[in-house]
């Protein structure tokens, strides 16, 4: 499996953060009206919240407490639209069950906009989530870079898409376990390290806290 081979490479944290139980993710995904893939559901429960190389904070849905959530949020998963005016109008007054949509909203505008201001489709080939076979933000950066999966078929099979503000989006087979393997121990780029130019390594590629202190 694919987080074996990055447990091997990566040990997990002792007493990760906010890692999740069986029964909340099911909470999460009915809410939702989806289900995330299995190895990501596996890396939250063994490593929990964190940072890759200081810098990606990982989008860990553990945190917010499904529970308070509508039981059928509807709409509000179908279109980015109407995702965005909810965020807008959330700002200042958000419920704590809001928080992974808004951080999610919040990254996915960034390349909605580049799209349609663009209009570069070769660049920027794909639309975000909430739309079946959207982007959806899996890891995101300070200055909006992003992992995200690639809402196509089964979750277990989405790849991942690579991408950085006026940058190519760049996809990558998944599952995200397997990607992050393969950089450690470089078997393809890795471009999670393009802020701040270092190889990847074990040592300090994930943090419990952002940039390792």
């Amino acid at each position: 499996m694919a987080i074996e081979d990055l447990m091997a490479i990566l040990p997990p944290p002792l007493t990760p953060r906010y890692p999740g139980t069986s029964e909340r993710w099911a909470t999460a995904e009915a809410r939702l009206g989806f289900h995330f893939p299995t190895d990501f559901k596996d890396f939250i429960r063994l490593y929990g919240s964190g940072w890759l190389v200081g810098d990606y904070q990982i989008l860990n849905p553990m945190v917010t407490p499904w529970e308070n959530a509508p039981a059928d949020l509807g709409g509000l998963t179908v279109s980015f639209d109407v995702l965005s005016r909810h965020v807008l109008a959330s700002l200042g007054r958000a419920a704590p069950w809001e928080g992974w949509l808004l951080d999610v909203a919040a990254i996915s505008g960034v390349y909605s906009e580049a799209r349609a201001i663009t209009g570069d489709t070769a660049r920027f080939p794909y639309p975000v989530w909430p739309p079946i076979g959207g982007m959806l933000p899996w890891a995101a950066s300070n200055e909006a870079g992003a992992l995200m999966w690639l809402t196509e078929g089964e979750p277990d099979s989405w790849p991942v898409v690579d991408g950085y503000p006026n940058e190519d989006e760049r996809l990558h087979p998944g599952p995200m376990t397997r990607l992050l393997a393969g950089w450690l121990r470089g078997e393809q780029p890795y471009v999670v390290s393009r802020l701040n130019g270092e190889e990847a390594t074990p040592q300090g590629f994930f943090t419990q806290t952002m940039n390792g202190f």
